[in-house]
């Protein structure tokens, strides 16, 4: 394994490790006022609420308004003096505190800094410091600090960054967690930069990726098509999403993501809820962990290469059902790609390797039964969807029909039919 990919295993488990909270701690936050009111405004200051493409459930995305360059997110500005934007924040908050129903918060503030300018002849800095002082700054920078850190171990922003818009930023995004969440978005950005990195790391994207390198440079009409955005990307777009999108709450309108609760400003009720002792990222925890382990047989970082094929599927299993964990968002729906033919062919394709320069998409395999082998590798018990009649298979050794259709994209061509018809356009 490469170190670099070495390097975001530990990141991504370091993570998991200490990232422990239970709902009787954050019902103890959130009813306090700074903190409850910080979170939300973090959440909408950066994000919206976006119906997602494949799901259909709502999820967090980056604010898309682009600076006058077409390109710079405009609340880059924001995470970029992530430090600045904390005390910005948190002198909002004490504004708030300071001057709640007692008028307009910033008519206010400007007539006691005035009047601190003018008794105390101090210069307007210096009096912003006595003014600090006087409304307990301290106390609402302490409960800014508690909110972005809760948000940071809920992964908001990297989860809403769904079209890799940011670059790495310290103390805000991490890009370990954005090429997992993210695989396809990043991958794409190798194969237009040349160079895949996380942090000062070059990670490859694996045999799969190397594939659409060698496509795309020497043929113009799959290039248009890959651009375009269409069928012919097998990397999931979405492996997972952030703790705020599937952490279910009750709040006065019903019961709901807490990403929605935030965005739309409604009030979680945690009475109507047993604030137990369990460390609610436990389920979040495991996707993580899911998602990590999958990411790593999608980019060939878990080769096939002669292993026992069993172990092998085993080990997928295993990481599939971890990602199942945090299959069900609030509204009941399931992440598509838990079902998707796609993802099994794709780890398929990266675990046994493909040859480049095959516009048909052929696995590596030296095995004489090239039919055989595939066959074998579908009857693997990891391939399996939510709907239990497509996982029925009559006896041993027969593919459910599930199966069956990754078995037909990956040998009979489903793929290669889809390029068939690009390449026909020559």
């Amino acid at each position: 394994m490469k170190d670099g990919v070495k390097g975001t295993e530990k990141l991504w488990l370091d993570d998991n490790y200490r990232t422990k909270l239970n709902e009787s701690e954050l019902k103890i936050m959130y009813e306090k006022h700074g903190f409850r009111v910080a979170l939300q405004k973090f959440v909408t200051d950066l994000c919206v609420l976006k119906r997602d493409e494949g799901s259909g459930s709502e999820f967090l995305y980056l604010k898309p308004e682009k600076e006058g360059d077409g390109k710079t997110l405009v609340i880059s500005k924001k995470l970029l003096d992530i430090d600045g934007y904390k005390q910005e924040v948190a002198m909002s908050l004490c504004a708030q505190k300071a001057y709640l129903g007692k008028g307009s918060v910033s008519e206010l503030y400007s007539r006691e800094i005035s009047q601190i300018m003018s008794s105390r002849g101090l210069n307007r800095e210096q009096s912003i410091e006595v003014w600090k002082k006087v409304h307990n700054f301290d106390e609402a920078q302490i409960e800014v600090g508690t909110a972005w850190n809760f948000l940071y171990n809920c992964d908001f922003v990297e989860s809403a960054d769904f079209y890799r818009e940011l670059g790495p930023i310290d103390g805000v995004k991490g890009d370990a967690a954005n090429f997992i969440f993210h695989p396809d978005a990043k991958v794409s950005s190798k194969l237009t930069d040349k160079k895949l990195f996380i942090g000062r790391d070059e990670i490859k994207g694996g045999p799969l990726a190397d594939w659409y390198d060698h496509q795309l440079k020497y043929d113009k009409d799959f290039r248009a098509e890959y651009e375009r955005g269409g069928d012919v990307r097998l990397f999931p777009r979405r492996l997972g999403v952030g703790f705020l999108d599937t952490y279910s709450v009750e709040t006065n309108r019903g019961k709901m993501s807490m990403a929605k609760a935030l965005i739309e400003g409604a009030t979680i009720d945690f009475s109507k809820r047993q604030a137990s002792k369990s460390n609610i990222f436990k389920d979040y925890k495991d996707m993580r962990e899911g998602a990590l382990t999958t990411f790593k047989f999608l980019t060939g970082q878990m080769p096939l290469d002669g292993k026992n094929g069993k172990q092998w599927g085993i080990e997928i299993k295993n990481a599939i059902s971890l990602l199942h964990q945090q299959g069900e968002m609030p509204d009941g729906q399931k992440l598509p790609i838990l079902d998707d033919v796609r993802l099994y062919a794709a780890i398929i394709y990266g675990s046994g390797g493909v040859n480049k320069s095959d516009k048909l998409l052929t696995l590596r395999f030296p095995v004489q039964d090239y039919r055989e082998a595939i066959r074998q590798l579908c009857l693997q018990s990891f391939i399996a969807c939510s709907n239990s009649d497509l996982n029925y298979a009559p006896r041993s050794g027969v593919l459910s029909k599930f199966q069956k259709e990754v078995f037909d994209f990956v040998y009979k061509g489903s793929f290669k039919r889809g390029f068939s018809d690009i390449f026909g356009k020559r």
